[in-house]
């Protein structure tokens, strides 16, 4: 299923990542698991990159475009509930959040809810906490609204110089948060910039 991936992804893709498809093609069935496993498992693959010859941004999007609908609708399936869960990291897979998502809810107005970078799972998490180092000084949470769409922000912590995006649902109620992430890649490129970290990159490595 993983080579029938790369198939039809390969036509598709800029040509550093369809030089990378080619590139896992001739791999063998034992480095394509490997591939695989080391996802899933969190381990390194620069070990691997460097024995494919292949640059590794390009090679972390296959199996992360590869397994993460299989997360997704695992996590749906399972139907474990969030709870009092308030961590930054998910409590389905322990991966680190993607992007937040603000909405009025009946317990709380202008809730945060962080979403999962790979199962896509969401849990409420203070605003006034930074997801990465904890930080709750107000003074060091900065936010940076977009010019062109005002519904979607940076949030930058001065404490670990590192940010998050998150989607305003108050302001559209149309917009996906893991969609939109991706439509507004200019921000990453500003945070950039300013020498910020995101706290876990999107599915194009931004």
């Amino acid at each position: 299923m993983f080579r029938d991936f790369l198939a039809q992804v390969a036509p598709v893709a800029t040509s550093g990542l369809e030089v990378t498809a080619a590139c896992l093609q001739d791999a063998t069935d034992t480095e394509t698991v490997r591939l695989l496993r080391d996802f899933v498992t969190g381990n390194d693959p620069s070990a691997l990159a460097a024995t494919l010859e292949c640059e590794l941004p390009q090679l972390e999007f296959f199996p992360r475009a590869f397994l993460q609908p299989v997360a997704e609708a695992a996590a749906a399936r399972a139907g474990v509930p969030i709870g009092d869960w308030r961590q930054s990291h998910c409590p389905r897979c322990e991966r680190p959040p993607q992007v937040a998502a603000i909405r009025d809810v009946a317990e709380a107005k202008g809730q945060r809810s962080l979403i999962c970078s790979f199962c896509a799972s969401e849990w409420p998490f203070a605003r006034s906490t930074c997801p990465s180092c904890g930080e709750q000084d107000p003074d060091k949470l900065i936010y940076h609204v977009a010019d062109t769409a005002d519904y979607i922000r940076i949030e930058e912590c001065k404490a670990c110089r590192r940010y998050s995006k998150s989607v305003d649902l108050r302001e559209d109620g149309r917009a996906v948060p893991l969609v939109d992430d991706i439509g507004f890649m200019a921000l990453d490129l500003w945070a950039h910039q300013q020498d910020l970290r995101r706290i876990h990159p999107n599915l194009l490595g931004l």
